[in-house]
C-alpha cells in the first residue's frame, strides 16, 4: 500500500474519523506492513516463533558472555604486550648507553 494513503488514514482514524469498512481494510493492512518492516529492521524473525523472547534472552546472554571472555583475553594480551615494550626499551636504553660510552 501507498505509505502517503496509510498515513492519511491512520490521520483520520486518530482525530476520531470513521473510515468506511474498506478503508479500515486497507488502514490494517498497511498496519502490518509497517509491523513487517520494523521487524525486519530491528530483526525479528517472525518464521521462527519458537524461538520466543526467553530463548532470545538466553541466546543474547550467551553473546554477551563470549564477548567479554573476549574482551578480557585481548586486555590480558594487551596488558603482556605492554610489559614486552617496557623490558624491551629497557634494553633499547641499555644498549645505547654502552655505545655511547
Amino acid at each position: 500500500m501507498n505509505t502517503e494513503l496509510g498515513q492519511q488514514l491512520h490521520d483520520r482514524v486518530t482525530r476520531g474519523h470513521r473510515l468506511s469498512a474498506g478503508e479500515q481494510e486497507q488502514l490494517e493492512a498497511w498496519y502490518a506492513e509497517m509491523d513487517r518492516a520494523e521487524a525486519a529492521d530491528l530483526g525479528l524473525d517472525k518464521e521462527a516463533p519458537e524461538e520466543g523472547l526467553p530463548a532470545r534472552i538466553e541466546k543474547t546472554l550467551a553473546e554477551i558472555a563470549s564477548t567479554a571472555r573476549r574482551i578480557r583475553e585481548l586486555d590480558r594480551r594487551a596488558r603482556e604486550i605492554e610489559q614486552e615494550n617496557g623490558a624491551l626499551r629497557v634494553r633499547l636504553s641499555g644498549q645505547l648507553s654502552t655505545q655511547r660510552a
